[in-house]
């Protein structure tokens, strides 16, 4: 099965799972190219908005993610499909961003993993969802 990672799952991965583990379950999968700057953002928030990380602990996610990033392949919604991204966004009333992520798994035949909640509720309509936990349910 191969998956698509959203930002909300890469986030789960780098801040709860040792490389080994995230490197395991990311080998070979894909993320979207805007993934690695809603990951970015994410953490920018949770260092400097919430003070939940600090800037050693945000450096620390960073290198995980670029580390982790050279064995992911990075996908692109290309421009003839954005009209597909925004009938989805419109549809399921989502951000375009979350929209993306459906219509990549479409395109690719890929499993969407998420954390997200609604994105995952939205997606299940069109796409096969999962989230990490289920993933190292799997392969235990």
């Amino acid at each position: 099965m191969s998956l698509l990672f959203d930002a909300s799952s890469i986030l789960q991965l780098i801040s709860k799972s040792d490389e080994k583990d995230a490197l395991r379950l990311l080998n070979g999968n894909h993320i979207l190219d805007l993934t690695k700057y809603e990951v970015g953002n994410a953490l920018w928030k949770e260092q400097l908005l919430h003070r939940a990380i600090g800037a050693e602990e945000l450096r620390e996610f960073l290198q995980l993610f670029q580390s982790l990033a050279c064995h992911i392949k990075s996908l692109s919604i290309d421009i003839e499909h954005l009209s597909r991204v925004a009938e989805l966004a419109v549809g399921e009333k989502l951000t375009f961003y979350d929209a993306s992520y459906i219509a990549a798994s479409k395109i690719h035949k890929l499993t969407l993993v998420t954390e997200d909640r609604n994105l995952a509720r939205s997606a299940s309509r069109h796409v096969k969802t999962t989230q990490v936990k289920d993933l190292r349910a799997s392969n235990k």
